[in-house]
């Protein structure tokens, strides 16, 4: 898939907070939109590869993403994709947006909450604010399901976060 490669070749160079490749996040998004939701809309799976690449790559523009995957998937990305400074007014767009851009978007979501124990505290704390404030009541309306497993691992970080640093165990030799 044209899609996947691309994705691959925009993100090559960059890491996530926890030093695995960046592109393991749109995979992985992408994934759980197939095997976990049994999406098969070609255009959401292409969406979901691209959606952040936009944000960190110089690669490509809306333009060449309409060019190459049509009005539909550049339509998506351009939804998704979050301008510098954005706030409150990007989750209302995505709220308006159709149902697909939605799941990518709480797929996003989900995947991140799963990988974000290595982030600062305070980014975990404010990243859990702004799910609860606008990912989760669009969850509530688009899936039902995903909004409590949101809203579950919003608490299991909260929990770890309350226990403070935990000390690495030294090995015995």
């Amino acid at each position: 898939m044209f899609a996947y490669r691309l994705a691959k070749y925009g993100h090559r160079e960059q890491q996530r907070d926890g030093g695995e490749r960046y592109f393991e996040h749109p995979w992985r998004v992408a994934a759980f939109l197939v095997e976990e939701l049994g999406v098969s809309d070609c255009d959401v799976i292409i969406a979901a590869f691209l959606h952040d690449l936009l944000e960190d790559s110089f690669l490509l523009t809306i333009e060449d993403v309409r060019r190459v995957f049509g009005p539909r998937v550049s339509g998506f990305v351009r939804i998704l994709t979050k301008e510098d400074g954005e706030g409150a007014g990007y989750f209302t767009r995505i709220a308006c947006a159709e149902n697909e851009v939605r799941l990518i978007k709480i797929s996003d979501r989900r995947d991140n909450l799963r990988t974000m124990g290595v982030w600062p505290a305070d980014r975990q704390r404010r990243y859990i604010e702004e799910t609860r404030t606008f990912v989760i009541p669009i969850a509530e309306q688009t899936t039902p399901p995903l909004a409590g497993e949101l809203e579950e691992l919003c608490r299991r970080t909260e929990d770890r976060l309350a226990q403070g640093p935990r000390k690495r165990r030294r090995r015995r030799r």
